[in-house]
């Protein structure tokens, strides 16, 4: 490729470069034009001074920059003839550094199908996560199925699981179940995909918010989120797993003020505290609370769902109630009271009231009112 400037007082020079690029070597030109020695600019030519870059038009052939270029166009023509570019011995190499999940992030079926049929993987990780984690992601099934179709790696479709449950995308994850993917017992719950569904929920996220398909219980409409359609999902899946593992899912909720997980994940429950087993859900309010992990708002909410499923205010030395009023906090005190926690309850073997008697004088008055009401 050549270059002109149409004024005769100029010409224009280049200089050739390679660098190594994410796809092989990337060739560049680079142009600039300069002025002619005797362009007959006379005294005018002292103020023609040249860019302080160190070109002025560069042109690249990069396999890279076509296939983001395609991509962006959503031009599957364009992405064809790029990929021409990388035929040979790192074709694989170029092909799986993220083109097809941001093809299935785009939306673009026809790039999906073009980067499969040249050999991109939809297992192979190579920006964080795979094709097929991608797919599941976003809910994309039609791009799911595609890289499904192309998949011969289970262990690849039962990692996507995770993304689909967290994301909750209960058809992508039943997709993927049906391809598959499984929810294997494993020795351990903090392997369980119950465990790391629950621990990458995106509570944030639109998908998250939507109200689910199928929460009804007993022929009554419950207002659940999308997350329960994944949670009866897994369940389904697998039973045990889930039974054995639900536990430590709840605790992994709370620790994360996930108190919309908590509530799906308390669905049917009758004594919580056997569920989670040790240490108390009391003591593990108290110490989500004292770190900070909690506001006093959460805490409180939290001890309403839990409470509302069996679990005992007032465990041995780790009554709520006097450990509010150690805190001289007026309002948990309150709040705890109307739940029906017991003023007798011990913390560190101190009721409330003695708690409260070592407070600043409106504290303490403020509390003592709040016991006295509920003695009477």
């Amino acid at each position: 490729v050549e270059g002109r400037v149409w004024d005769s007082r100029f010409r224009v020079v280049h200089e050739d470069l390679q660098e190594p690029g994410s796809c092989g070597i990337v060739t560049r030109r680079e142009y600039r034009s300069v002025g002619e020695e005797n362009s007959g600019c006379g005294r005018w030519c002292q103020h023609y001074v040249p860019r302080a870059g160190r070109y002025d038009v560069a042109v690249a052939h990069s396999a890279s920059v076509c296939f983001q270029y395609a991509l962006d166009l959503l031009n599957v023509s364009a992405l064809h003839n790029a990929l021409f570019m990388i035929a040979g011995a790192t074709k694989n190499e170029c092909l799986d550094q993220g083109w097809l999940s941001q093809a299935i992030q785009l939306n673009f079926s026809a790039g999906v199908k073009e980067l499969l049929h040249w050999g991109a993987s939809p297992d192979n990780s190579s920006v964080g996560a795979t094709p097929l984690q991608t797919a599941a992601a976003h809910g994309n099934i039609g791009a799911l199925r595609q890289v499904l179709n192309a998949s011969t790696d289970v262990a690849a479709r039962t990692e996507a699981l995770v993304a689909a449950g967290s994301h909750c995308h209960a058809e992508a994850l039943e997709l993927l179940a049906d391809h598959g993917a499984t929810v294997a017992n494993s020795s351990k719950c903090d392997d369980s995909i119950l465990l790391r569904v629950v621990k990458e929920h995106a509570m944030k996220t639109e998908a998250c918010q939507q109200k689910a398909q199928g929460a009804t219980v007993e022929g009554t409409a419950r207002n659940y989120t999308a997350l329960w359609d994944v949670l009866s999902a897994l369940r389904k899946m697998n039973s045990a797993s889930y039974n054995d593992c639900r536990g430590l899912a709840l605790r992994k909720a709370l620790a994360r003020t996930d108190l919309g997980a908590v509530k799906l994940l308390l669905d049917g429950v009758k004594n919580v505290d056997q569920l989670a087993g040790a240490p108390p859900l009391a003591k593990s309010l108290a110490n989500l609370l004292s770190a900070k992990t909690f506001t006093d708002d959460v805490f409180l909410k939290a001890a309403t769902l839990l409470h509302a499923h069996g679990m005992d205010l007032e465990p041995k030395k780790k009554a709520l109630l006097p450990f509010a009023a150690e805190r001289c906090n007026v309002g948990l005190v309150k709040g705890l009271l109307d739940l029906g926690a017991d003023p007798g309850g011990l913390y560190r073997r101190t009721n409330a009231s003695v708690w409260a008697d070592k407070c600043p004088e409106i504290e303490k008055e403020a509390i003592q009112s709040e016991l006295r009401k509920q003695a009477t």
